[in-house]
């Protein structure tokens, strides 16, 4: 996470909230259109309900327009 929202992260600390606190503001600010990036979390495997080390995670829906607050 310092990787990609470092901005965040500094601004999280000061309120003492948590960066994704930080983050979900900011999406709800600039839309009220959904995203259409779907994300399957599963970039080390998954657990409930089956273990499955092999699992992957995706995302989808990116397009060259896309930045850290608007999709």
């Amino acid at each position: 996470m310092i990787q990609f929202c470092k901005v965040e992260r500094l601004e999280a600390e000061k309120r003492n909230v948590s960066v994704f606190d930080v983050l979900a503001e900011k999406v709800a600010a600039n839309t009220d259109e959904p995203t259409h990036i779907y994300v399957t979390p599963h970039f080390v495997g998954s657990c409930n309900p089956y273990n499955d080390v092999r699992a992957t995670g995706t995302i989808v829906g990116l397009t060259p327009f896309v930045d850290r607050i608007r999709m």
